[in-house]
């Protein structure tokens, strides 16, 4: 019979030999409190430290108790009972130090196992305290403009004339969008996070795409010049045209979140291969070369960032990432403090697509 303890359980009626390697007892204070008619033996081995022989006709004529360890911490306690007459021979001895080894694995593995889900448990907690912090925080600003337009309209006192009227109106249209785009990023985040990102792809005439998202987020700002520049061998990409809309969006809303004192944006794309290349350019606070390889991991946002008082969730650019490698594509980042930043994307062109499947046909 084979009996496994895992530290610090106590196996009765072997309490004192548990206690003398749990704890630091002298052989004659362990000896003290065993029976006389058992021998204590000592054997040269790490894993074996105490063989006992006991009388008693109630229990078996022998017992084994190992301490199990890993350097110096005790894993578990084994202990082996066997019949009247049978000892330990070689045999036996290697299979014990062999099974003490398993054991060694096996409850680690297990430790291991126990301390992941904990930590992965906590990490999620901690992710969940982030994310409703978080968007109570970016959505108290838009809320609280919403609120305020929407009073001063309501006012009998205040006679408003219609060009503030439509004002005030576009600005609880623009609080709206944001609130808008809030809630669709913490919903984009939260399919991605269940591995459930879908994409529609289909022919896709890019320029137009680009030139469309550009006269749109043109209308955000009057602090910058949007450039557009489209090679001329570039037209058509195989790809979710939503989705890639969506990609552009953010990183234009980015850029130009992120160039607070205005000046040029540039969207360029390019054929290369059997690639489109698009890329983003402004003019802003750049980014330090220790944050790049951050910059799409959820939430994270640099210091630098949130010093100049830049509103946002850290989940748009993890969200384009996750876009563009549903394409097929990559994307990467190129910046300098104080100078700007790129950010590069790929999406296949439906030439080649089309030049596939059409080889796949024959």
């Amino acid at each position: 019979m084979i009996m496994i303890a895992e530290h610090p359980g106590v196996i009765d009626p072997m309490q004192r030999f548990m206690q003398a390697i749990l704890q630091p007892l002298t052989l004659s204070e362990l000896l003290a409190d065993l029976p006389d008619a058992v021998q204590l033996l000592l054997p040269p081995r790490a894993w074996c430290e105490v063989v006992a022989d006991s009388s008693s006709p109630e229990e078996p004529d022998a017992r084994l108790c190992l301490p199990v360890r890993d350097a110096d911490q005790l894993i578990a306690i084994v202990m082996v009972n066997w019949e009247p007459g049978v000892g330990i021979d070689a045999e036996c001895e290697q299979r014990l130090n062999q099974a003490a080894d398993l054991i060694v694995h096996a409850v680690l593995n297990r430790r291991l196992t126990d301390a992941e889900r904990q930590r992965a448990r906590a990490e999620a907690a901690d992710v969940r305290f982030d994310l409703v912090g978080m968007l109570a925080h970016e959505m108290r600003t838009p809320l609280a403009s919403i609120k305020g337009y929407a009073s001063a309209l309501l006012l009998d006192e205040i006679d408003l004339d219609s060009t503030t009227t439509i004002e005030f109106l576009g600005a609880i249209e623009e609080e709206s969008d944001r609130l808008n785009d809030l809630v669709t990023q913490l919903l984009d985040s939260t399919v991605i996070e269940a591995g459930a990102l879908e994409i529609q792809p289909e022919p896709v005439l890019l320029p137009a795409l680009i030139r469309r998202t550009v006269e749109t987020m043109a209308r955000r700002t009057d602090r910058h010049k949007i450039v557009v520049s489209c090679s001329t061998g570039l037209t058509t990409v195989f790809a979710d045209e939503q989705r890639v809309q969506q990609v552009l969006i953010n990183l234009i809303d980015n850029a130009i979140k992120y160039s607070p004192d205005g000046g040029m944006i540039l969207v360029r794309a390019e054929k290369r291969n059997a690639e489109a290349i698009v890329a983003v350019s402004d003019q802003g606070i750049g980014i330090a070369p220790e944050h790049l390889n951050k910059l799409f991991e959820r939430f994270f946002r640099t210091s630098q960032r949130q010093i100049n008082g830049v509103r946002g969730t850290g989940l748009g650019l993890p969200i384009v990432e996750a876009i563009v490698r549903a394409h097929g594509g990559r994307i990467w980042a190129a910046s300098e403090v104080d100078e700007g930043t790129t950010l590069t994307f790929t999406l296949p062109l439906f030439e080649q697509i089309d030049g596939n499947d059409a080889s796949r046909d024959e």
